[in-house]
């Protein structure tokens, strides 16, 4: 409490009296108990508590917690899936030692956080991939499908410096594996929460996903990349197919048909920013077939897909970099209202692809696009944009109506050397 407040109280007693109230409040309102864990409590392997930790599990200890504790997890390998309650904070000890590997029997989720303020940070965490085989006596599958490795419900959550990968067999077309990375919010229960700094490799469906009326994230410095192994191009091959949601929690993501790094939907609401999304480095994303070669990576749909966003709060997309894809950063039918600007697309089919509605577009550039940029919607705000140094089209608006060069969106100030049609970009002589 300043002491302007402290002042304006009514004498010398009233303050007197708050000051006492507060030396009165026992250590314990404002106290935590950090507990730890090790899986082999080997001395030496981490910091000097683990020596002693006192659980073996991590839910153990998560069970044991309270609003403002702590759960330390030693290095070593931890077989286990997490629920996390609201105020309970969960660290690996020192960052990426602690490894998280799915169990061959779970559920759908392999972390949830469903209660306010929880955290969870500097995992390992590991999914297997591939198909789902049996051993020969007695039958046990050696691996489990998950639809999200963490999945967000509470409020206020963070999620930070974890990596979070497919492994033994990382393939779209295995019934094992994951959908979907970091999920916050579902269908009929909102989310709030800080996504920073994790690394999101080898999902099905999606790196990040952000959904429901309500939620809200802030997601910067992520990396997430799109790298499974021997697999046919979702694009060009019949047959070839991904995943959304197929187990209990079908109704999370119904919007997106193909994969996307990171995705806002259902009138959710994000700040992306500083972000890099793409494929592996030899996606075939480029050129008119879009046939992959065998033993290349497919590339991902939608580096940042937005779409169903009604337009009453801003969704801001800023100095992402997204390569190696078909679409840069997306916007979909009904993804009004947002503020894009300050990115980066390269080596994409189409750099940015608009269908979204009155949003705002500046600042943002381009790189070795078979397009820069494709217009389908209509009273967007395009202005000092370069989105030169494509392959093909520059700038191409294929809407009609009374704006600038007989489009329905507004153009001023944006370079590109070819378009469609004349007068929506600006010719620089080069």
């Amino acid at each position: 409490m300043s002491v302007q407040v402290l002042r304006r109280l009514i004498g010398a007693a009233a303050t007197a009296a708050l000051l006492a109230s507060l030396m009165a409040t026992p250590a314990a309102a404002v106290g935590h108990t950090n507990r730890w864990v090790d899986d082999d409590v080997v001395a030496g392997d981490g910091p000097s508590n683990c020596d002693s930790a006192a659980y073996s599990s991590i839910q153990d200890a998560i069970d044991d917690s309270s609003a403002g504790d702590w759960v330390y997890v030693c290095p070593g390998t931890y077989s286990e899936e997490l629920s996390i309650p609201a105020g309970v904070k969960v660290r690996a000890r020192p960052n990426f030692h602690a490894k998280l590997v799915a169990p061959l029997v779970g559920t759908a989720t392999l972390v949830t956080m469903p209660g306010d303020g929880a955290r969870l940070r500097g995992f390992v965490i590991q999914i297997s991939a591939g198909e789902a085989t049996l051993s020969i006596s007695p039958t046990v599958a050696v691996c489990h499908h998950y639809d999200a490795a963490i999945i967000v419900t509470g409020n206020n959550a963070v999620v930070r410096d974890n990596r979070i990968s497919a492994v033994d067999g990382q393939t779209l077309g295995g019934s094992c594996g994951y959908d979907y990375g970091i999920v916050i919010g579902e269908h009929g229960d909102s989310a709030t929460a800080r996504v920073t700094f994790n690394w999101v490799t080898d999902f099905k469906a999606g790196g990040i996903l952000v959904e429901d009326d309500d939620s809200y994230a802030w997601i910067r410095r992520n990396t997430v990349r799109y790298l499974h192994e021997n697999e046919c191009n979702i694009i060009a091959i019949t047959g070839c197919t991904i995943s959304l949601r197929p187990s209990v929690n079908s109704s999370v993501n119904d919007a997106f048909s193909l994969a996307f790094g990171i995705g806002v939907e259902s009138n959710a609401r994000a700040d992306i920013i500083k972000n890099w999304i793409g494929s592996g480095p030899n996606a075939c994303s480029t050129g008119p077939s879009y046939a992959c070669s065998p033993g290349f990576t497919p590339t991902l749909n939608d580096g940042i897909s937005l779409t169903g966003l009604d337009g009453s709060e801003t969704t801001t997309v800023s100095d992402n970099k997204v390569v190696r894809t078909t679409g840069g950063i997306v916007t979909r039918t009904a993804a009004d209202g947002a503020l894009i600007h300050g990115n980066w697309v390269y080596s994409a089919h189409y750099g940015y692809q608009v269908g979204g509605d009155n949003d705002e577009w500046y600042g943002n550039h381009t790189s070795g696009n078979d397009i820069g940029i494709s217009v389908g919607g209509s009273g967007n705000y395009f202005h000092d944009n370069d989105f030169r140094g494509n392959l093909g089209v520059d700038c191409s608006d294929n809407t009609s109506g009374s704006g600038t060069a007989s489009t329905a969106n507004t153009w001023t100030n944006d370079l590109g050397n070819v378009q469609s049609p004349e007068g929506i970009c600006v010719h620089d002589g080069t």
